[in-house]
């Protein structure tokens, strides 16, 4: 320890750059004073994500360290699920409202469900001279609610950068609300669905200079662009359906300063010269294009000869040397007949079935691979179907450079798990499914290659445990043996509990989800698993009894509630009664022995990485 202390700060911050809040504040704020200013500073530049950290370590955080920060933190993540419920609340009742945290800039928030809470924060954020960023994740309201909230947001006075995703927006309800904003600049919306008053969004927003929309239903594609905005100097949009080429002439006269533009259209037969022509009609500032196109070739309609023109319309000088954007086109006459056409580099969501399983590929781009590399692609199912594929691991890596998260199948045949070592190392999340007891030692070499490895999801474990509780990992920290439906679920007895308390992955897990014969094990399991902060679970009587009257849950909950610490928080999931999940809170004479993340932790950690 005594030769990390002598790096210069310059350095440490660089060594905190590789750690979440959660590692930073259990290894380095407890060491001495030089590393609890160096951690100050560190997130006055950087974000304070709150969204791993332990109940015990919050309460600590927030009554030693959090009033010496709030006057710095320009960055916030704040979030309510399943391992920090009700945090947002939370932060409330140790007195830091958002309005708090004076130099506040952004603030990304994950899975809120109560529109209480999340217009108690809105409303403090008009109360900061310096808020300009907003983030929502996941957060789940009616169109009522969400409604208020969006009238809220655009009453924010400095507000430039909003980002939301997974709603559903009725604008019937909201357009009396949308007042004009002429702070903001950038609008991103994911998974986001609107009615047929939404052109009222456009005319609310003036100064707009980047927006990112999943669906174009909403500008009314069919008419002439009733205000042209002409700030709009990046764009990224997906048109679902598309009935003629008119209405693409539409959205582009609609913002014809743009400077970047990405574009996905679906089931429409989109070429080259066509393309060409608008561009040069109505986007003179136009520098980087990105498009994705794809349609079904008439059964009656050659699929070579389509693939053929279509892609010639690409190979003029317009295209490969003005402005060297070159494109791709996968098809196949057997499998189906679906022509799927997009730029490279590959920047979309890409049909991982379609892509496999197409023989033919046409490309501008001068030495291109059959399997050039999807970019965009951070979690694959492998089905037994795509190993005859991917037949090199030069394959793999080729075409999912960048993927995270893996959903597989075991056993692989004798030669097959050899060839994907390299695409293992690079996963933070594998689900795993096992035929009976067989897989378990093929599972055990993938995780001896994945060092990044944080969730490990087993989702048929076999007749019987053995095998899974002589699993080792020296990374996984979140196990999962939850099934996603009740009625599918295996539950641990208590010699099954006692098994994975003393097996290798039990005893470093931090977040368990499981399914429990009996109650008592629940307490059993947070009592002998020493660093773990979140229990989500099932129990056996009560799936059983389905839980559906209220007042048995809260009964149960009671109970429960009397045996952990007063500030374990305990919370069910929406929808599903029998479901809860536990944020547990250790005693403070055991938390340090339990639960302390230390610093030879970190030193372990880095030396899996470098």
């Amino acid at each position: 320890m005594s030769q990390f202390e002598t790096l210069a700060n310059e350095l440490i911050f660089d060594i905190f750059e590789f750690l979440n809040t959660s590692h930073l504040i259990h290894a380095f704020l407890p060491l001495n004073s030089r590393f609890k200013y160096l951690l100050y500073e560190y997130f006055q530049q950087h974000s304070l994500d709150l969204r791993s950290i332990s109940r015990y370590y919050f309460h600590e955080f927030c009554k030693d360290h959090l009033p010496n920060l709030t006057n710095n933190i320009t960055s916030l993540q704040l979030s309510n699920n399943g391992e920090t419920p009700n945090l947002c609340e939370l932060l409330y009742s140790y007195e830091f409202p958002i309005d708090r945290f004076i130099q506040l800039r952004s603030l990304v928030l994950y899975e809120i469900d109560s529109s209480e809470v999340l217009c108690q924060i809105i409303n403090q954020c008009q109360n900061l001279s310096s808020f300009d960023h907003l983030y929502l994740f996941d957060c789940k309201f009616n169109n009522k609610q969400v409604a208020f909230i969006i009238g809220q947001i655009w009453c924010l006075p400095n507000l430039t950068h909003f980002v939301m995703n997974n709603l559903s927006v009725d604008f019937t309800s909201i357009r009396e609300r949308l007042i004009i904003s002429s702070m903001l600049k950038s609008l991103s919306l994911k998974n986001v669905r609107f009615n047929n008053e939404s052109n009222y969004l456009l005319d609310s927003i003036p100064c707009l200079e980047y927006l990112k929309i999943d669906s174009a239903d909403w500008l009314h594609l069919k008419d002439r662009p009733k205000k042209i905005l002409s700030s709009l100097t990046s764009l990224q949009i997906s048109i679902d359906r598309c009935d003629n080429i008119n209405q693409i002439d539409n959205l582009f006269r609609t913002f014809p300063n743009l400077i970047r533009l990405t574009l996905r259209i679906s089931f429409m037969y989109f070429d080259g010269n066509v393309c060409k022509k608008l561009i040069n009609d109505h986007l003179p500032n136009l520098q980087t294009f990105r498009l994705k196109t794809s349609f079904e070739c008439p059964k009656n309609v050659n699929v070579h000869e389509t693939a053929d023109q279509l892609i010639d319309s690409f190979r003029t000088e317009f295209w490969l040397v003005e402005h060297k954007w070159y494109v791709r086109c996968d098809y196949d006459d057997i499998y189906n007949r679906l022509i799927l056409l997009y730029t490279l580099p590959n920047v979309f969501d890409i049909d991982i079935e379609h892509r496999l399983k197409t023989k033919f590929w046409l490309s501008t781009k001068p030495d291109e691979s059959k399997l050039c590399p999807l970019l965009k692609i951070h979690d694959f199912q492998l089905k037994p179907n795509h190993i005859s594929s991917l037949k090199t691991l030069e394959d793999v890596n080729n075409m999912f450079p960048n993927l995270k998260q893996l959903i597989t199948e075991l056993p692989y045949g004798d030669d097959t798990i050899n060839r994907y070592t390299m695409i293992f190392s690079r996963l933070t999340t594998l689900n795993v499914s096992l035929e009976n007891n067989f897989g378990y030692d093929q599972l055990q070499i993938i995780l001896n290659q994945t060092h990044c490895l944080y969730s490990l999801i087993i989702d048929s474990f076999g007749e019987t445990y053995v095998k899974l509780f002589q699993l080792t990992s020296p990374s996984v920290r979140r196990i999962q043996l939850l099934k996603a439906q009740a009625k599918f679920g295996k539950y641990f007895n208590h010699d099954d509990c006692e098994k994975l308390v003393n097996s290798p992955l039990g005893f470093q897990c931090q977040v368990l989800s499981i399914e429990l014969e009996d109650q008592m094990d629940i307490i059993y399991l947070i009592e002998k698993i020493p660093h773990l902060r979140v229990l989500v679970f099932r129990i056996q009587l009560i799936v059983e009894n389905h839980l559906r009257s209220p007042s048995i849950r809260n009964k149960f909950i009671r109970w429960l509630q009397g045996k952990l610490s007063t500030r374990s928080i305990i919370k069910s999931y929406p929808g599903q009664a029998s479901k809860l999940k536990i944020w547990i809170d250790r005693e403070a004479n055991n938390a340090l022995v339990r639960n302390r993340f230390n610093f030879s932790s970190i030193l372990a950690l880095f030396q899996r990485f470098f």
